[in-house]
């Protein structure tokens, strides 16, 4: 799922907001996915055979008269139709998917995924390593705030940490504007209450554009 290019030009102005409010450097981030997650359809593919095999353990009592031969095929149609099917739709609807996924491996994998995206661009190299990475996962339904060492003292990483639950609820009804919005407003809180005081000469050190991928 892409972004509109209105919806890029919001988060773009929430970013140089944030900036021109705090005078840090900030860059915001968008995946589909953080992990493939190969084990989801075949947890699918698992549990859609064990509702066939109840369905084809009820088949006496719709088929009489029919050859036992004919009863087995119909047997392991069913409980291989029915785990295939539920495989392809854990697969390819998001809605499905999500039912098989483990929500503390989601917490991981959307935590490695914005590690990875901090170090990648190069999030640390700011003049005074005042910066923050907000990173929206949509398929794991999960925001994530890092943000760079010279931020530790006013913004404690534990309550960062917390702005990935705050966001969830935005982005599972698709509202990722509101999203990074709410995160925005929330780090700034925090800073504030820290004793964060904002520079005077803050330097656009990082592109404001929204980074959006589609993920594993």
């Amino acid at each position: 799922m892409t972004l509109s290019q209105e919806e890029r030009q919001q988060i773009n102005a929430l970013v140089a907001r944030f900036e021109a409010d705090t005078g840090i450097q900030a860059v915001a981030a968008v995946t589909d996915k953080a992990d493939a997650y190969p084990d989801i359809p075949w947890k699918a593919y698992a549990i859609g055979s064990g509702v066939g095999a109840l369905g084809a353990a009820l088949n006496p009592f719709f088929v009489s008269g029919w050859s036992h031969a004919s009863i087995i095929a119909l047997d392991a149609m069913l409980i291989l139709a029915a785990g295939a099917l539920l495989s392809l739709l854990s697969a390819f609807v998001p809605a499905v998917g999500r039912i098989f996924l483990d929500r503390v491996r989601a917490q991981t994998e959307a935590l490695q995924y914005a590690q990875a995206l901090f170090l990648e661009r190069e999030v640390f190299r700011t003049r005074d390593r005042r910066a923050v990475l907000v990173a929206m996962c949509r398929f794991e339904r999960l925001g994530v705030v890092l943000a760079d060492t010279g931020l530790a003292q006013y913004a404690p990483a534990g309550a960062m940490g917390e702005l990935g639950k705050f966001t969830g609820t935005l982005l599972a009804h698709g509202a990722v504007v509101p999203a990074f919005e709410a995160a925005f407003s929330r780090i700034t809180e925090l800073l504030k209450q820290g004793g964060f005081v904002a520079a005077a000469d803050r330097q656009n050190e990082i592109a404001d554009d929204v980074l959006v991928e589609k993920g594993a």
